[in-house]
Protein backbone atom coordinates (compact mmCIF):
# COMPACT_ATOMS: atom_id res chain seq x y z
CA UNK A 1 0.00 0.00 0.00
CA UNK A 2 3.11 2.56 0.59
CA UNK A 3 4.51 1.52 -2.82
CA UNK A 4 1.13 2.48 -4.28
CA UNK A 5 1.18 5.78 -2.32
CA UNK A 6 4.79 6.50 -3.49
CA UNK A 7 3.88 6.00 -6.74
CA UNK A 8 0.68 8.06 -7.12
CA UNK A 9 2.52 10.91 -5.44
CA UNK A 10 5.56 10.44 -7.38
CA UNK A 11 2.81 10.78 -10.63
CA UNK A 12 1.38 13.89 -9.60
CA UNK A 13 3.85 15.68 -8.31
CA UNK A 14 4.91 17.33 -11.49
CA UNK A 15 1.78 18.92 -11.89
CA UNK A 16 1.43 20.29 -8.17
CA UNK A 17 5.04 21.45 -8.74
CA UNK A 18 3.84 23.73 -12.10
CA UNK A 19 0.05 24.59 -11.58
CA UNK A 20 -0.74 27.75 -12.57
CA UNK A 21 -1.17 30.83 -10.00
CA UNK A 22 -4.04 31.86 -11.74
CA UNK A 23 -5.85 28.51 -12.57
CA UNK A 24 -5.21 26.94 -8.83
CA UNK A 25 -6.56 29.77 -6.74
CA UNK A 26 -3.29 31.36 -6.07
CA UNK A 27 -4.39 34.57 -7.89
CA UNK A 28 -8.17 35.28 -7.54
CA UNK A 29 -9.75 35.46 -10.94
CA UNK A 30 -12.99 37.14 -12.22
CA UNK A 31 -15.04 36.18 -15.37
CA UNK A 32 -14.50 38.94 -17.84
CA UNK A 33 -17.27 41.72 -18.68
CA UNK A 34 -19.10 40.46 -22.28
CA UNK A 35 -20.46 42.67 -24.50
CA UNK A 36 -22.26 42.59 -27.69
CA UNK A 37 -20.29 44.23 -31.07
CA UNK A 38 -21.71 44.26 -34.43
CA UNK A 39 -19.54 43.38 -37.47
CA UNK A 40 -20.19 42.12 -41.02
CA UNK A 41 -18.31 42.51 -44.65
CA UNK A 42 -17.88 46.44 -46.26
CA UNK A 43 -18.53 46.58 -49.85
CA UNK A 44 -17.88 50.37 -51.26
CA UNK A 45 -18.37 51.79 -54.75
CA UNK A 46 -14.77 51.99 -55.42
CA UNK A 47 -12.92 49.29 -53.84
CA UNK A 48 -15.42 46.64 -54.60
CA UNK A 49 -16.02 43.63 -53.11
CA UNK A 50 -13.92 43.37 -49.71
CA UNK A 51 -14.31 40.15 -47.69
CA UNK A 52 -12.65 42.13 -44.74
CA UNK A 53 -14.81 42.02 -41.47
CA UNK A 54 -14.88 45.81 -39.81
CA UNK A 55 -17.41 47.92 -38.31
CA UNK A 56 -20.33 50.01 -39.83
CA UNK A 57 -18.71 53.63 -38.95
CA UNK A 58 -15.28 52.16 -40.20
CA UNK A 59 -16.79 51.19 -43.68
CA UNK A 60 -18.41 54.17 -44.16
CA UNK A 61 -15.14 56.03 -43.31
CA UNK A 62 -13.24 53.64 -46.22
CA UNK A 63 -15.86 54.69 -48.13
CA UNK A 64 -15.47 58.89 -48.01
CA UNK A 65 -11.84 58.32 -48.10
CA UNK A 66 -11.73 56.88 -51.79
CA UNK A 67 -13.38 59.89 -52.57
CA UNK A 68 -10.70 63.02 -51.18
CA UNK A 69 -11.82 65.15 -54.53
CA UNK A 70 -15.61 66.05 -53.97
CA UNK A 71 -16.71 67.57 -50.59
CA UNK A 72 -19.74 65.38 -49.51
CA UNK A 73 -22.34 66.55 -47.45
CA UNK A 74 -25.56 65.36 -46.14
CA UNK A 75 -25.12 61.81 -46.02
CA UNK A 76 -27.65 59.40 -44.94
CA UNK A 77 -28.67 55.55 -44.44
CA UNK A 78 -30.78 53.65 -46.74
CA UNK A 79 -31.34 50.17 -44.89
CA UNK A 80 -32.44 47.28 -46.65
CA UNK A 81 -33.59 43.87 -45.54
CA UNK A 82 -29.98 42.39 -44.66
CA UNK A 83 -27.94 45.61 -45.90
CA UNK A 84 -27.41 49.30 -45.39
CA UNK A 85 -26.38 51.59 -48.25
CA UNK A 86 -24.98 55.26 -47.67
CA UNK A 87 -25.15 57.78 -50.06
CA UNK A 88 -23.38 62.03 -49.64
CA UNK A 89 -24.39 64.92 -51.47
CA UNK A 90 -22.02 66.52 -53.41
CA UNK A 91 -21.32 69.37 -56.05
CA UNK A 92 -19.93 68.66 -59.37
CA UNK A 93 -19.91 71.32 -61.96
CA UNK A 94 -20.87 69.36 -64.47
CA UNK A 95 -24.14 69.51 -63.59
CA UNK A 96 -26.62 72.54 -62.14
CA UNK A 97 -28.28 70.31 -59.10
CA UNK A 98 -26.61 68.65 -56.50
CA UNK A 99 -25.13 64.65 -57.29
CA UNK A 100 -25.41 61.79 -54.95
CA UNK A 101 -22.72 59.43 -54.53
CA UNK A 102 -23.03 55.73 -53.28
CA UNK A 103 -20.52 55.86 -51.03
CA UNK A 104 -20.25 52.42 -48.98
CA UNK A 105 -23.03 49.29 -48.33
CA UNK A 106 -22.86 47.23 -45.04
CA UNK A 107 -24.04 43.84 -45.01
CA UNK A 108 -24.21 40.51 -43.42
CA UNK A 109 -24.51 41.81 -39.67
CA UNK A 110 -23.16 39.40 -37.87
CA UNK A 111 -23.69 40.15 -33.22
CA UNK A 112 -20.59 38.46 -31.52
CA UNK A 113 -19.61 38.14 -27.42
CA UNK A 114 -16.75 40.81 -26.63
CA UNK A 115 -14.59 40.07 -23.19
CA UNK A 116 -13.24 43.03 -21.64
CA UNK A 117 -11.42 43.80 -18.33
CA UNK A 118 -12.22 44.61 -15.44
CA UNK A 119 -15.53 43.26 -14.82
CA UNK A 120 -18.14 45.79 -13.58
CA UNK A 121 -18.20 44.75 -9.58
CA UNK A 122 -14.06 44.73 -10.03
CA UNK A 123 -12.92 47.51 -11.19
CA UNK A 124 -9.52 46.57 -9.75
CA UNK A 125 -8.89 43.32 -11.94
CA UNK A 126 -7.55 44.77 -14.94
CA UNK A 127 -5.17 42.47 -16.26
CA UNK A 128 -6.71 39.90 -18.19
CA UNK A 129 -5.91 35.90 -18.27
CA UNK A 130 -5.45 34.82 -21.76
CA UNK A 131 -6.12 31.10 -23.32
CA UNK A 132 -4.62 29.34 -25.89
CA UNK A 133 -6.82 30.88 -28.95
CA UNK A 134 -5.88 34.66 -27.45
CA UNK A 135 -9.07 35.40 -25.78
CA UNK A 136 -9.71 36.81 -22.61
CA UNK A 137 -10.90 34.03 -19.89
CA UNK A 138 -10.40 35.87 -17.16
CA UNK A 139 -9.52 38.99 -14.73
CA UNK A 140 -7.53 39.58 -11.87
CA UNK A 141 -5.73 42.52 -9.96
CA UNK A 142 -2.19 43.28 -10.80
CA UNK A 143 -1.01 44.42 -7.39
CA UNK A 144 -2.29 40.86 -5.97
CA UNK A 145 -0.29 39.10 -8.32
CA UNK A 146 2.68 41.04 -7.67
CA UNK A 147 2.65 39.72 -4.14
CA UNK A 148 1.95 35.96 -4.34
CA UNK A 149 3.47 35.14 -7.59
CA UNK A 150 7.21 33.42 -7.70
CA UNK A 151 9.11 36.70 -8.85
CA UNK A 152 11.43 36.48 -5.45
CA UNK A 153 15.06 34.91 -4.96
CA UNK A 154 13.79 32.31 -2.84
CA UNK A 155 11.78 30.56 -5.85
CA UNK A 156 12.79 32.16 -9.02
CA UNK A 157 16.71 32.26 -11.08
CA UNK A 158 17.98 35.54 -10.31
CA UNK A 159 19.89 35.05 -13.54
CA UNK A 160 18.13 33.76 -16.91
CA UNK A 161 20.42 31.28 -18.93
CA UNK A 162 18.94 32.90 -22.27
CA UNK A 163 20.36 35.17 -24.73
CA UNK A 164 20.16 39.19 -23.85
CA UNK A 165 17.61 40.47 -26.66
CA UNK A 166 16.72 43.48 -25.10
CA UNK A 167 17.53 46.19 -22.52
CA UNK A 168 14.13 44.86 -19.91
CA UNK A 169 11.41 42.06 -20.40
CA UNK A 170 8.97 39.68 -19.17
CA UNK A 171 10.28 36.05 -18.59
CA UNK A 172 7.18 33.60 -17.88
CA UNK A 173 8.06 30.85 -15.21
CA UNK A 174 6.35 27.40 -15.22
CA UNK A 175 3.59 28.39 -12.73
CA UNK A 176 2.58 31.55 -14.82
CA UNK A 177 3.94 33.79 -12.78
CA UNK A 178 5.38 36.79 -14.44
CA UNK A 179 9.19 37.96 -13.78
CA UNK A 180 10.66 41.32 -15.21
CA UNK A 181 14.31 41.10 -15.96
CA UNK A 182 16.75 43.69 -16.86
CA UNK A 183 19.87 43.02 -19.01
CA UNK A 184 23.32 43.80 -16.55
CA UNK A 185 27.11 43.88 -16.98
CA UNK A 186 28.45 41.01 -15.08
CA UNK A 187 31.94 41.77 -15.44
CA UNK A 188 33.71 42.78 -18.54
CA UNK A 189 30.76 43.32 -20.93
CA UNK A 190 29.60 40.41 -20.52
CA UNK A 191 25.56 40.48 -19.85
CA UNK A 192 22.94 38.50 -18.78
CA UNK A 193 19.38 38.94 -17.60
CA UNK A 194 19.17 39.59 -13.81
CA UNK A 195 15.58 39.63 -12.02
CA UNK A 196 14.11 43.11 -11.37
CA UNK A 197 12.54 42.79 -7.96
CA UNK A 198 10.65 46.14 -8.56
CA UNK A 199 9.25 45.29 -11.89
CA UNK A 200 5.61 44.74 -12.71
CA UNK A 201 4.74 42.80 -15.84
CA UNK A 202 0.86 42.53 -14.99
CA UNK A 203 0.66 46.63 -15.60
CA UNK A 204 3.19 47.83 -17.39
CA UNK A 205 4.36 46.41 -21.10
CA UNK A 206 7.29 44.93 -22.19
CA UNK A 207 8.61 42.61 -23.99
CA UNK A 208 8.48 38.84 -23.37
CA UNK A 209 12.26 36.93 -23.05
CA UNK A 210 12.20 33.66 -25.28
CA UNK A 211 13.98 30.79 -24.45
CA UNK A 212 14.52 27.97 -21.93
CA UNK A 213 17.04 28.43 -19.14
CA UNK A 214 16.07 24.93 -18.38
CA UNK A 215 17.69 23.80 -21.72
CA UNK A 216 21.30 25.87 -21.34
CA UNK A 217 24.27 23.59 -20.08
CA UNK A 218 25.00 25.32 -16.62
CA UNK A 219 26.42 24.01 -13.28
CA UNK A 220 24.22 21.76 -11.89
CA UNK A 221 25.40 21.51 -8.50
CA UNK A 222 27.96 23.38 -6.37
CA UNK A 223 30.88 20.79 -6.97
CA UNK A 224 30.19 21.05 -10.72
CA UNK A 225 32.73 22.60 -13.10
CA UNK A 226 32.73 26.22 -14.80
CA UNK A 227 30.74 26.12 -17.92
CA UNK A 228 30.84 29.00 -21.30
CA UNK A 229 28.39 31.37 -20.60
CA UNK A 230 27.63 34.05 -23.34
CA UNK A 231 30.44 33.53 -25.94
CA UNK A 232 32.81 35.30 -23.81
CA UNK A 233 32.18 34.36 -20.62
CA UNK A 234 32.00 31.41 -17.75
CA UNK A 235 29.98 30.49 -15.06
CA UNK A 236 31.16 28.59 -11.60
CA UNK A 237 29.68 27.34 -9.55
CA UNK A 238 30.14 29.01 -6.08
CA UNK A 239 29.53 28.61 -1.94
CA UNK A 240 27.11 31.57 -1.20
CA UNK A 241 29.73 32.12 2.47
CA UNK A 242 32.61 32.34 0.08
CA UNK A 243 31.13 35.19 -2.36
CA UNK A 244 28.53 37.56 -0.07
CA UNK A 245 28.93 39.04 3.75
CA UNK A 246 26.82 38.17 6.39
CA UNK A 247 24.16 40.51 5.19
CA UNK A 248 23.29 38.65 1.97
CA UNK A 249 25.26 40.93 -0.27
CA UNK A 250 27.20 39.34 -2.80
CA UNK A 251 29.62 39.85 -5.57
CA UNK A 252 28.46 41.61 -8.97
CA UNK A 253 27.21 38.65 -11.22
CA UNK A 254 26.55 36.10 -8.42
CA UNK A 255 23.46 34.47 -7.98
CA UNK A 256 21.02 31.42 -8.76
CA UNK A 257 20.65 29.68 -12.05
CA UNK A 258 18.90 27.16 -12.69
CA UNK A 259 18.57 26.56 -8.89
CA UNK A 260 22.70 26.57 -7.81
CA UNK A 261 24.57 29.18 -7.13
CA UNK A 262 26.66 30.43 -9.52
CA UNK A 263 29.11 33.19 -10.87
CA UNK A 264 29.28 34.79 -13.67
CA UNK A 265 32.26 36.80 -15.32
CA UNK A 266 34.27 37.27 -18.86
CA UNK A 267 36.66 34.83 -19.65
CA UNK A 268 39.40 37.55 -21.49
CA UNK A 269 41.72 35.07 -21.90
CA UNK A 270 39.92 31.89 -22.89
CA UNK A 271 41.71 29.69 -20.41
CA UNK A 272 38.45 28.26 -19.28
CA UNK A 273 38.33 30.19 -15.83
CA UNK A 274 36.44 33.08 -14.93
CA UNK A 275 38.65 36.72 -14.82
CA UNK A 276 37.38 36.50 -10.97
CA UNK A 277 39.31 33.45 -10.35
CA UNK A 278 41.99 33.93 -13.01
CA UNK A 279 45.28 35.18 -11.29
CA UNK A 280 46.80 35.96 -15.04
CA UNK A 281 43.42 37.72 -16.41
CA UNK A 282 45.23 38.41 -19.78
CA UNK A 283 47.16 35.26 -20.14
CA UNK A 284 50.73 36.91 -20.66
CA UNK A 285 52.37 34.88 -17.93
CA UNK A 286 52.50 38.12 -15.50
CA UNK A 287 50.21 37.53 -12.03
CA UNK A 288 47.90 40.46 -11.73
CA UNK A 289 49.46 42.16 -8.57
CA UNK A 290 52.77 42.78 -10.47
CA UNK A 291 50.94 43.47 -14.32
CA UNK A 292 50.66 46.79 -15.63
CA UNK A 293 48.62 45.70 -18.71
CA UNK A 294 46.01 43.74 -18.00
CA UNK A 295 43.86 44.73 -20.50
CA UNK A 296 45.90 42.95 -23.14
CA UNK A 297 46.19 46.17 -25.43
CA UNK A 298 50.05 45.92 -25.14
CA UNK A 299 50.48 49.54 -22.95
CA UNK A 300 50.97 49.65 -19.20
CA UNK A 301 47.35 50.60 -17.31
CA UNK A 302 47.18 53.97 -15.69
CA UNK A 303 47.50 53.28 -11.58
CA UNK A 304 44.14 53.79 -9.74
CA UNK A 305 45.71 55.32 -6.67
CA UNK A 306 42.12 55.33 -5.29
CA UNK A 307 41.79 51.17 -5.32
CA UNK A 308 44.17 49.50 -3.20
CA UNK A 309 46.08 46.68 -4.56
CA UNK A 310 45.51 42.90 -3.81
CA UNK A 311 46.92 42.16 -0.24
CA UNK A 312 46.56 45.53 1.18
CA UNK A 313 43.66 46.63 3.79
CA UNK A 314 41.84 48.93 1.72
CA UNK A 315 41.03 52.05 4.84
CA UNK A 316 38.85 55.04 3.55
CA UNK A 317 40.68 57.95 5.45
CA UNK A 318 38.17 60.31 3.67
CA UNK A 319 36.18 61.07 7.15
CA UNK A 320 39.20 61.74 9.34
CA UNK A 321 40.51 64.16 6.77
CA UNK A 322 37.05 65.84 5.97
CA UNK A 323 36.90 66.22 10.17
CA UNK A 324 40.69 67.52 10.23
CA UNK A 325 39.37 69.80 7.35
CA UNK A 326 36.60 71.58 9.52
CA UNK A 327 39.02 71.58 12.76
CA UNK A 328 41.58 73.67 10.74
CA UNK A 329 38.66 76.09 9.58
CA UNK A 330 37.65 76.45 13.04
CA UNK A 331 41.14 76.73 14.53
CA UNK A 332 41.47 79.26 12.18
CA UNK A 333 37.92 81.09 13.48
CA UNK A 334 39.47 81.45 16.78
CA UNK A 335 42.54 82.58 16.04
CA UNK A 336 40.96 85.43 14.14
CA UNK A 337 38.64 85.80 17.14
CA UNK A 338 41.78 85.88 19.10
CA UNK A 339 43.49 88.51 17.34
CA UNK A 340 40.69 90.93 17.33
CA UNK A 341 40.47 90.41 21.43
CA UNK A 342 44.10 91.59 21.92
CA UNK A 343 43.75 94.49 19.61
CA UNK A 344 40.53 95.06 21.81
CA UNK A 345 42.53 95.06 24.87
CA UNK A 346 45.24 97.45 23.90
CA UNK A 347 42.21 99.99 22.87
CA UNK A 348 40.84 99.29 26.54
CA UNK A 349 44.36 99.62 28.05
CA UNK A 350 45.55 103.24 26.47
CA UNK A 351 41.86 104.48 27.66
CA UNK A 352 42.64 102.93 31.23
CA UNK A 353 45.69 104.91 30.73
CA UNK A 354 43.79 107.91 29.42
CA UNK A 355 41.48 107.90 32.53
CA UNK A 356 44.23 107.45 35.37
CA UNK A 357 46.16 110.34 33.19
CA UNK A 358 43.05 112.43 33.77
CA UNK A 359 42.05 111.82 37.27
CA UNK A 360 45.99 112.58 38.46
CA UNK A 361 44.97 116.00 36.48
CA UNK A 362 42.37 117.31 38.35
CA UNK A 363 43.59 116.05 41.65
CA UNK A 364 40.76 114.01 43.08
CA UNK A 365 40.50 112.83 46.89
CA UNK A 366 39.09 110.07 48.76
CA UNK A 367 36.03 110.03 50.97
CA UNK A 368 35.45 107.66 52.84
CA UNK A 369 33.03 108.03 55.74
CA UNK A 370 29.80 110.83 56.14
CA UNK A 371 30.48 114.36 57.25
CA UNK A 372 28.20 117.25 58.59
CA UNK A 373 26.77 114.35 61.24
CA UNK A 374 25.49 112.30 58.49
CA UNK A 375 24.32 108.68 58.72
CA UNK A 376 25.21 107.96 55.19
CA UNK A 377 25.64 108.84 51.92
CA UNK A 378 22.16 108.83 50.74
CA UNK A 379 18.87 110.44 52.63
CA UNK A 380 16.31 107.89 53.21
CA UNK A 381 12.45 108.16 53.39
CA UNK A 382 12.70 105.92 56.77
CA UNK A 383 15.28 107.51 59.10
CA UNK A 384 13.56 105.53 62.01
CA UNK A 385 13.80 101.96 59.89
CA UNK A 386 11.75 99.44 60.29
CA UNK A 387 10.92 100.10 63.92
CA UNK A 388 9.35 103.28 63.24
CA UNK A 389 7.06 101.79 60.22
CA UNK A 390 5.72 99.04 62.09
CA UNK A 391 4.65 101.61 65.00
CA UNK A 392 3.10 104.05 62.74
CA UNK A 393 0.95 101.45 61.13
CA UNK A 394 0.16 99.69 64.47
CA UNK A 395 -1.57 102.54 65.94
CA UNK A 396 -3.75 102.50 62.64
CA UNK A 397 -4.34 98.74 62.62
CA UNK A 398 -5.49 98.67 66.62
CA UNK A 399 -8.17 101.38 65.21
CA UNK A 400 -10.14 99.18 62.91
CA UNK A 401 -13.18 97.20 63.61
CA UNK A 402 -11.35 93.83 62.70
CA UNK A 403 -8.73 94.11 65.51
CA UNK A 404 -11.45 95.06 68.05
CA UNK A 405 -13.38 91.52 67.60
CA UNK A 406 -9.66 89.79 67.27
CA UNK A 407 -9.13 91.29 71.36
CA UNK A 408 -11.96 89.72 72.23
CA UNK A 409 -10.21 86.42 72.42
CA UNK A 410 -7.81 87.33 75.23
CA UNK A 411 -7.71 85.54 78.37
CA UNK A 412 -8.97 86.85 81.97
CA UNK A 413 -6.92 85.17 84.45
CA UNK A 414 -9.11 87.40 87.30
CA UNK A 415 -11.05 85.24 90.03
CA UNK A 416 -13.98 85.28 88.30
CA UNK A 417 -15.75 83.35 85.63
CA UNK A 418 -14.97 83.65 82.42
CA UNK A 419 -18.07 85.63 80.42
CA UNK A 420 -18.67 84.68 76.71
CA UNK A 421 -20.22 87.51 75.69
CA UNK A 422 -18.77 87.95 72.26
CA UNK A 423 -19.35 90.47 69.09
CA UNK A 424 -18.81 90.30 65.37
CA UNK A 425 -18.26 93.26 63.86
CA UNK A 426 -16.13 92.56 60.80
CA UNK A 427 -16.14 96.12 59.60
CA UNK A 428 -16.55 96.10 55.83
CA UNK A 429 -16.95 91.97 55.65
CA UNK A 430 -20.20 92.68 57.80
CA UNK A 431 -21.59 93.17 61.70
CA UNK A 432 -22.86 90.02 62.60
CA UNK A 433 -24.04 91.20 66.33
CA UNK A 434 -23.06 90.28 69.48
CA UNK A 435 -24.09 86.96 71.16
CA UNK A 436 -23.27 85.22 74.47
CA UNK A 437 -21.74 81.60 75.23
CA UNK A 438 -22.91 80.90 78.68
CA UNK A 439 -20.75 77.85 80.11
CA UNK A 440 -20.92 75.69 83.07
CA UNK A 441 -17.99 77.02 85.51
CA UNK A 442 -17.52 73.31 86.30
CA UNK A 443 -16.85 72.18 82.59
CA UNK A 444 -13.30 73.18 82.91
CA UNK A 445 -12.04 71.76 86.50
CA UNK A 446 -13.69 68.45 85.24
CA UNK A 447 -11.59 68.70 81.48
CA UNK A 448 -8.62 69.55 83.67
CA UNK A 449 -9.47 66.29 85.50
CA UNK A 450 -9.51 63.69 82.60
CA UNK A 451 -6.57 65.68 80.79
CA UNK A 452 -4.68 64.68 84.41
CA UNK A 453 -5.81 61.15 84.21
CA UNK A 454 -5.00 60.76 80.44
CA UNK A 455 -1.90 62.27 80.93
CA UNK A 456 -1.14 59.58 84.34
CA UNK A 457 -2.10 56.47 81.89
CA UNK A 458 -0.15 57.67 78.96
CA UNK A 459 3.05 58.39 80.87
CA UNK A 460 2.14 54.11 82.78
CA UNK A 461 2.45 53.25 78.64
CA UNK A 462 5.58 55.24 77.67
CA UNK A 463 7.71 53.77 80.92
CA UNK A 464 6.29 50.13 81.31
CA UNK A 465 4.43 49.72 77.69
CA UNK A 466 1.37 47.25 77.17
Amino acid sequence: MKILIMALSLLVAPFFLHADIFQDGTVDVQAPKTTDIDTGYCNTSLTGNSDERMSASECVGIGQANLPDVDLYDCWEVAGNNDIKNFCLYEDDKYSEPQTAYISRWFGFLTEPLTLCPPESFPSYVSPVMNETGDIEGCYDPAQANLVDDCNLNSTNQFLAVPVTAPIGCFTTSNGSQCKYKSVDVGNGVNAYELDLEGDCYTDLFPDIDGDPETTTTPTNSEDTCKPWGGTGMICPEKREDVCDMYGNCNEGCGTVNGTFVCIDADRDGDGVPDYLDPDVDGDGVRNELDLDNDGDGVDDSIDLSKPKEGEIDIDLSPVVNELKKGNAELSEIGQGVDMLNNDLKFLAKDVSDIKESITEVGTYKQDKPKGGLKGFWETDYPEGLQGVVDAKMAEVQSTQFFTFLEQFQISVGGSSATYDMCFDLGGMGNFGCHNFDIDPRTFPAIKIFILISAVFLCRRILFGG
